[in-house]
């Protein structure tokens, strides 16, 4: 994930930016630079935001005339954070100077106070690998002071677990406790979307727990949709059951959308086909109940993963048939029989390393299949149904193609 990413978005969503299809001519860079002279503090600020996208290296000797100037009445942080922008050479002294004056800053008109101002030049010198000033992280978290900065403490969180190891499991605590925080109004849905993305990133196994209690108790959708892509990323191994379980039990339409979406794209055995069908039924909602039977019907299996064998697929398209068969979307046992003899012989030509009789059998296995579902009149007592015909058609496409 790439650095303070949250921060660098909501800029882009909440700033009027400027077109950047050509390049600025001298003059016009002089213009720009020539306002951080002015004495209306939205201009000078309108300057830096131009200075920054642009990147006017040309400005770096204004930018260090000015920022002593400029710190003690709020824009301080803007000209140090231009510096870093135009990869200023002596920038970590500079930061390092910027945070020694700190405590003499004007504060009186500002949201910020000297160890917020501290802790976001910090946050600067964290992106050039220098964490000496990391202890200002930790004050301005034990000061609760998030109601401004909860950005730049979560993307300082990040940094120092990727890279000052011993500092992983306090980074993960505070993400987590940023997360589970109810009674802390002032940190948005984004700072806590922000949070749970990054402990995605930096974190293991106990991501899990709190990515279940999420998408059970919270009603955030956005908070619960990462979480259940949390889920699916992790392999966690009773996903199957879980989403089943949430899909009965939740009372978000929009989530329940969502949660049969991941089971029909994560798991394709016809007992959750099934499932899916019986929920559909017992929908209340018409609209909901539309969009399900939707998702049923493009329903077709997934394409298995690359690591699972051959071998293992036939034996999964065994077990298919005879659930098809078990669901009355196959019938006639001869032909039941007669499908599986094919598929029998196909896995003994497997094992005995003939792969190319193998796929002779299956593809004959898959031309039945698809003879019968065309023409079930004159194949009668032989039937595929729609059903049987995604699960056997196509699962021995793959199979097929996998050879």
């Amino acid at each position: 994930m790439n650095k303070y990413i949250y921060m660098i978005l909501v800029t882009i969503l909440l700033s009027n930016k400027i077109s950047f299809s050509q390049e600025l001519t001298l003059i016009e860079k002089e213009e720009i630079i020539s306002e951080l002279d002015s004495t209306d503090f939205w201009i000078k600020s309108g300057a830096l935001d131009k200075i920054k996208d642009y990147k006017i290296v040309e400005a770096i000797p204004k930018l260090l005339e000015k920022i002593w100037v400029e710190a003690p009445n709020g824009l301080g942080f803007s000209f140090l954070q231009a510096l870093y922008m135009l990869d200023y050479p002596n920038f970590i002294e500079i930061a390092h100077t910027f945070i020694d004056s700190a405590e003499s800053f004007n504060y009186q008109y500002s949201p910020n106070n000297p160890l917020s101002m501290k802790m976001m030049a910090t946050s600067l010198l964290f992106k050039v690998d220098d964490f000496s000033t990391k202890n200002y992280l930790f004050e301005s978290i034990e000061a609760d002071t998030l109601n401004k900065v909860a950005a730049f403490h979560i993307g300082m969180l990040e940094d120092l677990a990727l890279n000052v190891p011993e500092y992983k499991d306090y980074s993960i605590t505070e993400l987590l406790k940023l997360v589970s925080e109810e009674n802390k109004t002032y940190l948005t849905k984004n700072d806590k979307f922000f949070a749970l993305y990054v402990l995605q990133e930096i974190s293991g196994s106990n991501i899990i727990n709190l990515a279940q209690d999420i998408i059970q108790n919270r009603p955030d959708f956005s908070l619960k949709a990462l979480s259940l892509k949390i889920l699916e990323e992790k392999k966690f191994n009773n996903l199957e059951n879980f989403i089943k379980e949430r899909i009965v039990s939740d009372t978000s339409n929009s989530f329940k959308l969502l949660l049969t979406s991941s089971l029909t794209k994560n798991f394709s055995d016809p007992s959750t086909y099934v499932f899916l069908h019986e929920q559909m039924n017992l929908e209340n909602d018409p609209t909901l109940k539309q969009l399900i039977e939707i998702k049923i019907i493009k329903f077709i299996p997934v394409i298995p993963d690359s690591t699972i064998s051959a071998t293992t697929m036939l034996d999964t398209l065994i077990s298919y048939t005879n659930q098809c068969y078990g669901y009355e979307w196959l019938k006639d046992e001869n032909y039941k029989n007669e499908l599986l003899t094919k598929l029998t012989n196909a896995e003994n030509y497997l094992n005995a390393g003939d792969s190319l009789n193998c796929k002779t059998e299956i593809t004959a296995f898959q031309n039945s299949v698809d003879l019968v579902y065309q023409n079930p009149e004159q194949n009668y007592p032989k039937y595929v149904s729609d059903e049987g015909y995604k699960f056997l058609y196509y699962y021995s496409g793959y199979i097929i193609e996998r050879l």
